[in-house]
């Protein structure tokens, strides 16, 4: 008799879930508008990094080595967690 189970499915459904909750970028731009208003406090990850990289209307300059290390630093992290989750379900399947 053959045992199906939801495990496998329920590690890429929570992997894909956690890495894309960082992909949330238009709804936070639209509504905090061009600038982020009320001073950033919309802002995710991936908004801040879009206005330290290539900034806002009220702070017009560019910065690019900062923007770069922190999509690097979301990077890793989005890397880790992910393997990190990925692994232990994948065990947790092997159990079951």
């Amino acid at each position: 008799r053959v045992k199906t189970t939801v495990a496998p499915s329920a590690t890429v459904v929570f992997t894909l879930l956690f890495v894309g909750a960082f992909n949330w970028f238009e709804m936070p731009f639209v509504m905090g508008g061009i600038d982020g208003s009320p001073h950033g406090a919309t802002d995710v990850l991936g908004l801040y990094f879009y206005r330290t990289a290539f900034g806002s209307m009220s702070a017009s300059a560019e910065n690019f080595g900062p923007g770069s290390a922190l999509a690097v630093l979301i990077f890793l992290f989005i890397a880790v967690v992910s393997s990190v989750i990925t692994l232990k379900l994948r065990k947790r399947e092997i159990q079951l």
